[in-house]
């Protein structure tokens, strides 16, 4: 489950529809210095060949005797089972209902999440309310008031998204403000992004021009999208019956992770369109903000919107196509197209998340493309 989110979350960006704030591309415009395109498409096509032998023979393991691939356990069959219903507009019923080894293991990290010092631990545990110990309002609850009293950036970003997507919020959300987020996590451009948008949906000019000043004098831009995901992470055993139980979790703290770690890109870049309408200063603004977003993120959001920046202000798309056969490399080299035995695929998609967990979703992405693809 977990190798399936991965795939999702390195391409959902280049499906704007799908993500609140996204920015819809104008059209095309083919600037290509001569021979650019010819070096890209060549990067491409070396990007889609097998990483190396050894990986490329694993993804054959499928067609091998079952005897010689189930040669280990990790727990998938301890989780619910599913069955895919013959409308495919249905979704899937369960048909078992998970084991108990699988819950006490889910049972454990939460314990491990909730005794731990560390108070981002604690709050993802609220998060994902392992079990059912709160109503979905409690829960929220439960988070916004850690995030009221922290020092944590992470755990405030949190609960700011906790109260910005729940109808009614919670009521320590009144503590929860953009002014406090910026105070405990200066130098982070995200919290004005959520200022502009404020201002633009106001009509109030003056609030964004101050807004596109303190965004273009941010030194970094980040949203924490691994944050909940990888707390539960680094409890979970590499090895063992454990294993996928405590890789379901991930998945769900991947998913909740990114859902309330969006920014609203969208006003940005609709104010630097057409060289910001011709406003010069506004101009440089938007391209301070996107190689900004471009060298310091931790999102490829964020990364992504520095191309669609770059290419809105000035018609540029050199960045953009630069990005697009980035996450194409990665995309192609990060596991085998046709899976690897089960535990195997289980292990690996952890391990690359824990690589994008340390360093971040871009650098991780680069990191990769460098590795396949010669300059």
């Amino acid at each position: 489950m977990l190798a399936l989110v991965l795939v999702f979350g390195w391409w959902v960006i280049r499906a704007p529809a799908m993500v609140r704030g996204a920015v819809v591309a104008p059209p095309e415009i083919d600037i290509d210095p001569p021979g650019m395109r010819a070096r890209r498409e060549a990067a491409l096509a070396l990007a889609r060949a097998p990483a190396d032998p050894w990986t490329f023979a694993q993804s054959l393991a499928p067609s091998a005797p079952q005897g010689v691939i189930d040669r280990e356990r990790c727990g998938i069959e301890d989780g619910p089972q599913f069955e895919q219903p013959a409308s495919q507009d249905e979704p899937p019923i369960q048909i078992r209902a998970p084991s108990p080894r699988y819950t006490s293991a889910q049972a454990r990290l939460d314990a491990a999440l909730r005794l731990s010092a560390e108070p981002l631990d604690r709050a993802v545990a609220d998060l994902l309310n392992i079990g059912g110990l709160r109503t979905p309002s409690g829960s929220d609850e439960a988070v916004a008031q850690q995030a009221a009293q922290t020092s944590d950036p992470r755990v405030y970003a949190l609960g700011y998204g906790v109260c910005h997507s729940s109808v009614p919020p919670a009521p320590s959300c009144g503590s929860i403000s953009l002014s406090g987020w910026t105070r405990i996590d200066p130098g982070n451009g995200t919290p004005w992004l959520h200022l502009l948008a404020q201002a633009q949906s106001a009509g109030d000019v003056d609030g964004i021009r101050e807004a596109m000043s303190l965004l273009a004098s941010a030194t970094r831009f980040e949203t924490y999208p691994l944050a909940v995901a990888g707390a539960v992470l680094k409890r979970v055993p590499e090895d063992g019956a454990d294993m996928a139980a405590g890789d379901d979790l991930v998945t769900e703290g991947l998913v909740r992770g990114l859902a309330l770690a969006q920014a609203p890109y969208s006003p940005l870049v609709q104010l630097c369109k057409n060289n910001a309408s011709g406003d010069e200063a506004r101009a440089q603004q938007c391209l301070a903000i996107g190689d900004t977003l471009f060298q310091h993120s931790d999102s490829l959001m964020a990364l992504t919107i520095s191309g669609a920046l770059l290419f809105q202000t000035k018609g540029d798309a050199s960045r953009r196509d630069r990005i697009h056969a980035e996450l194409a490399s990665f995309a192609a080299h990060w596991s085998p197209a046709t899976g690897f035995e089960p535990c195997q695929y289980l292990r690996d998609s952890m391990k690359m998340l824990r690589r994008r967990v340390e360093i971040g979703e871009p650098a991780a992405m680069r990191e990769e493309a460098r590795r396949v693809v010669t300059p």
